[in-house]
C-alpha cells in the first residue's frame, strides 16, 4: 500500500542534484579557513597500499593504542570508585566535608575537563604535532 504523505516520500529535484558535490569539493571561499590537515587529506586519498602493509599497520595500532585507553579507562573507573568506597568508610567524617562538598568532589575532575578540551584542541590544529605528509611513510 503507498503512502500518500508527501513529506514521507524522498525525491531529489533535478535542480539540486545538478548541484550535487562531492564531500571534497569546498568553495573557495570556506577553503581559507581550512587548516592543514586537510591538505594532508586530500593528497593521502591518492595513495596506493598494500593490503598487508595496512593490516600491518593496524596490528601496530591495536597493539599501542588499545592497552593505553585500557589503562586510562581502569584509572578513571577506580578514580570514581575509590571517592565512592572512601565516603562508606568515612571521608565525609574525616575531612569535615558538609552540605554539597562532596558532590563537588565527585564533580571537580569533569569541570577540569571540560576547561581544558577547548585549549587543548586548539592547541593541536595549532602546533600540529608529528605532521607527517604519506610519502613520509613509503619506505
Amino acid at each position: 500500500m503507498a503512502s500518500t504523505d508527501p513529506e514521507k516520500e524522498v525525491t531529489q529535484s533535478p535542480a539540486l542534484s545538478a548541484h550535487a558535490h562531492s564531500p571534497d569539493d569546498i568553495s573557495p571561499a570556506s577553503s581559507t579557513h581550512l587548516d592543514d590537515n586537510y591538505e594532508l587529506y586530500k593528497d593521502g586519498k591518492n595513495v596506493e597500499a598494500d593490503p598487508a602493509e595496512l593490516k600491518k599497520v593496524l596490528r601496530k595500532i591495536d597493539y599501542r593504542v588499545i592497552p593505553i585507553l585500557f589503562v586510562t579507562y581502569m584509572l578513571q573507573y577506580l578514580d570514581k570508585n575509590s571517592i565512592n568506597f572512601s565516603s562508606v568508610y568515612g571521608l565525609q567524617k574525616g575531612t569535615d566535608l558538609v552540605g554539597q562538598d562532596y558532590s563537588w568532589l565527585g564533580s571537580i575532575f569533569y569541570f577540569g575537563y571540560l576547561f581544558a578540551q577547548f585549549p587543548s584542541g586548539y592547541l593541536l590544529q595549532s602546533l600540529n604535532p608529528l605532521v607527517r605528509k604519506p610519502a613520509d611513510f613509503v619506505r
